[in-house]
């Protein structure tokens, strides 16, 4: 038996919740409050910053390895802000949060009893978050158990003692055989802790801004709709008039959602983009010096989030272009009355002025930004390189 695409969609958040619930931060419950887990992973979190410290501290008096630091800095300024900023986003504006997937809910329910066309596009927002999903879970898995299978492979293979990141755990000697293994031990842990943490954040974070586009096909749904009335019934004008009404109220609804979407995931996506940055630039300096195996892992997890929302941002853009190319194509405007011609027009004149996704207050989210960001990083890199080699 065919589900119906509330029902697929409600299956996707389910398993959404499941991840942020282990986590401590399912906002999305009504009756959410901080619990055991929520403490237990900021004190995860906490643990994770005080380990980068003591590394620094230690590379800088004891080793005299700054490489050692630039890992340090890079998984937490990097990994571990990420995660923070995640849970904390959630964490501070829960009723926002269930109110955008309550309005998700609605438009599900609403739009898939009236036919098939719509149907198709509510699936298709569907087919767009599940595909999201599988390549997050994808990535993060290979985050969680790659970066440990590289470094026991990379060890194995040249005899050496390579930690996954180097950094050290106070009170644990990772120069002895005993203490480089339980060292290697909880840092596969914690990677594995923060693989999931990650994904669960950014489900948490993609499950409503993926549905900006599903409002599109539904607006060209509705166009239709207007169409046929125009044309099967030319004399009704009240019926004309309250189908674009209700045009105009969907096109208002959609206004909202994403200026909705934009406020709760603005920090969010700024933190993640700025960690990313950063985290590249210190992982590709590090492979450059070749004195991290498990870099080639973490970089190429940061490019992929990175691109994920960059190509989110993207097709919000289209989306936006979208309703207005509907407005100019698909009405027949030669059938609507004066005032009906108006009001489409101002409608028109709004859908121009739709801002997107953006990373920070000025540079929007985009593929181009990411490319834009992708030659700021191979920039740096190699000027940070020369500037060691000379």
């Amino acid at each position: 038996m065919t589900k119906e695409p509330s029902q697929r969609f409600r299956e996707i958040v389910r398993v959404t919740r499941f991840c942020a619930n282990l986590c401590g931060s399912d906002v999305f419950d009504p009756n959410y409050r901080i619990n055991i887990r929520t403490v237990l992973v900021l004190g995860v979190i906490l643990f994770s910053f005080s380990c980068c410290g003591y590394c620094i501290h230690y590379s800088i008096t004891v080793k005299g390895d700054w490489t050692l630091v630039i890992q340090a800095l890079c998984m937490g300024g990097g990994t571990l802000v990420q995660g923070f900023s995640h849970m904390m986003g959630f964490m501070f504006r829960p009723a926002e949060l269930r109110v955008l997937l309550e309005e998700t809910h609605t438009l599900y329910e609403h739009h898939e009893k009236i036919d098939s066309d719509y149907r198709l596009y509510l699936n298709r927002g569907v087919d767009l978050l599940t595909r999201l999903m599988k390549i997050c879970a994808f990535f993060n898995t290979i985050l969680a158990v790659g970066m440990s299978l590289v470094t026991v492979i990379y060890n194995a293979i040249y005899e050496t003692r390579v930690l996954i990141v180097g950094i050290y755990l106070d009170a644990i000697d990772p120069e002895t055989e005993r203490g480089f293994l339980i060292t290697m031990i909880l840092q596969s842990c914690f990677i594995a802790v923060g693989g999931f943490g990650l994904y669960a954040g950014d489900m948490g974070t993609l499950t409503t801004i993926t549905q900006i586009m599903t409002f599109k096909g539904l607006f060209c749904c509705k166009l239709r709709d207007l169409n046929e009335i125009l044309l099967d019934e030319p004399d009704n004008k009240t019926k004309s008039l309250e189908a674009l009404r209700d045009i105009i109220q969907f096109h208002q609804q959609y206004l909202s959602f994403i200026e909705r979407n934009r406020s709760v995931s603005f920090w969010t996506i700024f933190v993640k983009f700025l960690t990313n940055f950063f985290g590249l630039v210190c992982t590709v300096f590090c492979i450059l010096l070749g004195v991290w195996p498990a870099g080639y892992i973490y970089m190429a997890y940061c490019f992929t989030m990175m691109y994920v929302y960059c190509g989110v941002g993207t097709m919000i853009d289209i989306a936006n272009d979208g309703f207005i190319e509907a407005c100019y194509n698909g009405v027949l405007w030669y059938e609507l009355s004066a005032l009906e011609r108006k009001m489409l027009h101002t409608m028109m004149i709004i859908a121009q002025n739709t801002k997107g996704l953006s990373v920070g207050p000025f540079v929007p989210l985009s593929v181009n930004t990411g490319l834009q960001m992708t030659k700021m990083i191979y920039s740096m890199t190699m000027m940070l390189f020369n500037f060691v080699s000379q």
